[in-house]
């Protein structure tokens, strides 16, 4: 038997304390070295980060938030990960069989739903500044239409027909029109959904206390998780039917019998139709949808699983759930009037970003980079920063510590359903031309940055039933999503 490699050990162990000293040495960086300028004419390039609001164009705009934590701090707080990960650790024996996953106790799904009720009010104390909120993305004219229940866009059409429900009940009721009520209900109101379906994945999926609480904190403790914190923007509730969406499939994957994996199924076409209706990028989640389906009967291999694209539960359910929901909402008051609303690029004509720059700018001044750039990519990488900051380094660990491996037909299918999501939701990320940038719209990058992070921290997990000496990882990888976090929501209090 042939020793595994310490290679991917090394890597994780390495990778760590060279991301707490990016935090430590990225605030003292010029930032005359880090502002983007116009290749033509060399001034300082200006992108517009929200409606009105022109500032020079930041290529590591995502650490922004650092510069306010004295160096100090963070010195103390780069050693304690360097410390923990560095920490000489040993193998230690791994059970084998591994211990089956088990339904959440009585007691686990009562802790799961008061601490989603707690996540709400703790969201709004610490909400961030609506002032500051004004100046990224859409918020300006975001505020306006909550007050006054307007514009409903294909594109969000669920989003905003849930701010208006809630503002036409409070007018009801009040006789008043309370937008920051409304907002605080809609948004911190979908963030407890949000923790409890990050807690049920981890409960239904996670093997032991440890692993269960570090599933959650995993995937939960990101920047992304700031847009709950009555942040006013349109992709709060498409995060948490990303969200849902995980929930449903390893309830699916893991339940016992036909008729409960098709209940589950139906769970997961309501996160899929929740995700369509509340952002338009929700259509993401539909190549992982098809998987999902295919493993409604485990029992069937190769081609024979195509058959379960015609249960008649996956299909009468997608239909019902899915199809008509979209068809009503969207489809047919706004689609077939011939009204696409911002579906055209928003601000320009550019649903992409451009391959030729010059030629892109001439049309728009919203277009700030060419496809294949640094621009566009250091664009990208802040936003990696704040949603997922360490999934390369955890796919590359992952995957070279289960070569070979024989996993557990949930395992092996959840991370292919995972990895779907991940890859169809980053097309986003990569390929849409962000009126606002990547700066203005981070919310945008999170968000579809998120099933990435997801994937990442259940294929480590999974590795970590073979390699132990992954876990000692687990602490100082929190502590930096944490860190990261930070550099976004320092610019918002």
């Amino acid at each position: 038997m042939t020793r595994p490699s310490a290679a991917p050990v090394i890597l994780l162990k390495l990778a760590l304390p060279a991301c707490a000293l990016f935090f430590v040495l990225a605030p003292l960086i010029p930032d005359e070295a880090l502002i983007a300028r116009d290749p033509a004419s060399g001034a300082y390039m200006m992108i517009h980060r929200s409606h009105g609001l022109r500032i020079p164009f930041h290529l590591l705009w995502g650490s922004l938030g650092w510069e306010r934590i004295p160096l100090g701090m963070r010195l103390a707080a780069a050693l304690t990960v360097a410390g923990l990960a560095l920490w000489p650790a040993r193998a230690c024996p791994l059970p084998s069989p591994l211990p089956p996953r088990r339904a959440p106790s009585r007691r686990e799904k009562l802790l799961l739903a008061l601490g989603a009720l707690a996540a709400a009010p703790l969201f709004w104390l610490l909400r961030v500044d609506p002032a500051i909120n004004r100046q990224f993305g859409d918020a300006p004219a975001l505020m306006p239409q909550i007050r006054d229940a307007l514009h409903v866009f294909p594109s969000e059409v669920l989003t905003m027909h849930l701010f208006n429900t809630i503002g036409n009940l409070i007018e009801l009721l009040s006789g008043d029109p309370w937008p920051e009520l409304t907002i605080a209900l809609a948004v911190c109101g979908t963030g407890a959904v949000f923790v409890w379906a990050c807690g049920w994945l981890a409960l239904t999926w996670g093997r032991g206390r440890a692993q269960k609480l570090h599933l959650f904190a995993g995937i939960a403790m990101t920047g992304a998780t700031l847009q709950f914190f009555n942040y006013v923007e349109t992709t709060f509730l498409v995060l948490a039917a990303l969200a849902l969406f995980f929930a449903a499939a390893t309830g699916l994957l893991l339940a016992g019998d036909l008729p409960a994996r098709r209940r589950r199924l139906l769970g997961g076409y309501g996160a899929l139709s929740l995700a369509i209706l509340a952002h338009g990028g929700g259509v993401v989640l539909l190549p992982a949808t098809l998987l999902l389906i295919l493993s409604l009967e485990p029992a069937r291999a190769g081609l024979a699983r195509l058959r379960s694209l015609l249960d008649p539960w996956a299909v009468a359910g997608f239909v019902l759930i899915v199809l008509l929901p979209w068809y009503l909402l969207v489809a047919r008051p706004f689609l077939l009037a011939g009204n696409f609303g911002n579906m055209g690029g928003g601000a320009d004509d550019f649903n992409f970003v451009p391959w030729d720059i010059a030629a892109a700018r001439e049309v728009s001044r919203h277009v700030y980079y060419a496809m294949i750039s640094w621009w566009h990519l250091l664009d990208i990488g802040s936003g990696l920063l704040i949603a997922a900051p360490l999934a390369p380094v955890f796919l590359i660990c992952a995957a070279w510590m289960l070569r070979g491996a024989r996993l557990d037909r949930p395992d092996r299918e959840l991370l292919a359903i995972a990895a779907t999501a991940a890859l169809s939701a980053a097309s986003i990320p990569l390929l849409w031309d962000f009126d606002f940038g990547g700066w203005g719209d981070w919310n945008i990058l999170a968000t579809y940055l998120f099933p990435l992070n997801v994937f990442a921290w259940l294929a480590l997990l999974t590795a970590s039933e073979r390699r132990s000496e992954t876990r000692q990882a687990f602490a100082p990888a929190l502590l930096i999503q944490i860190l990261f976090a930070l550099g976004i929501a320092l610019q918002f209090y």
